[in-house]
């Protein structure tokens, strides 16, 4: 996960079609809508509406592009935090919207051995750290592993709520290493040095720091979380 944080500032647009739609937190409570009736709600404002668009890349521009999970590059799916079943009155919550890659199901339609991850193997349940917490980057941990041909890069949690989260939304899948792998091998050749180790190091905390065109380089944390580990003794 990376640290996000919401702007609710800029989103006056959203926020005046809530009240116009009668869909504000206060409005679902009061409603107390059956199962149903909260998908059929949320049905319509998937179609593509021009508020549902704006959003998205509302979400999109606030995380930089990447998963809120994963941190793959994205331009996909919009992601209850907390399920629509567990609690519907957060269902245009922007706290509890983010932006989130398919999981695997686009692959998963071809091959139906292919692990879903984030949110489509997330589903209903839930996980109880948060991207928007100020610490999650803290709690998950990452490892290279060597390979012949390329090398893949796993995920473990380091507190019992991180690790129940890596089993939830199944990031230390096969599918998501090697893809972690792809993305980041060339920063971790064994002929580079020191040197050139930490200047890759600084140039990532850079790109983070100042959201270069608007997006944040895919599976940046893991890049950061490994290469500090390089360059400290």
């Amino acid at each position: 996960m990376k640290h996000i944080v919401k702007n609710n500032d800029l989103l006056t647009e959203f926020e005046d079609w809530k009240k116009q739609k009668k869909v504000t937190k206060n409005d679902l409570l009061k409603k107390n809508n059956l199962p149903k009736e909260q998908a059929e709600i949320w049905k319509k404002f998937t179609k593509k509406t021009i508020i549902k668009e704006a959003l998205k890349t509302r979400l999109l521009s606030e995380q930089g592009y990447i998963c809120c999970y994963c941190q793959a590059s994205i331009k996909t799916s919009i992601e209850h935090f907390i399920p629509r079943s567990k609690n519907p009155s957060l269902m245009f919550d922007h706290d509890n919207l983010l932006a989130c890659c398919s999981g695997g199901e686009l692959e998963r339609a071809k091959t139906k051995a292919y692990p879903l991850s984030c949110g489509a193997s997330k589903k209903y349940n839930e996980i109880f750290i948060s991207p928007l917490d100020l610490d999650c980057e803290a709690h998950f941990d990452y490892f290279i592993i060597a390979k012949t041909a390329s090398i893949q890069i796993g995920v473990k949690g380091k507190t019992p709520e991180a690790i129940k989260a890596v089993e939830i939304l199944n990031l230390d899948n096969e599918a998501l290493r090697s893809s972690r792998g792809k993305a980041l091998e060339a920063y971790f050749q064994e002929d580079l040095s020191l040197l050139e180790l930490k200047k890759i190091l600084i140039d990532f905390e850079e790109k983070i720091l100042n959201k270069s065109n608007d997006k944040y380089p895919e599976f940046c944390i893991i890049a950061i979380n490994l290469l500090k580990k390089l360059t400290s003794f």
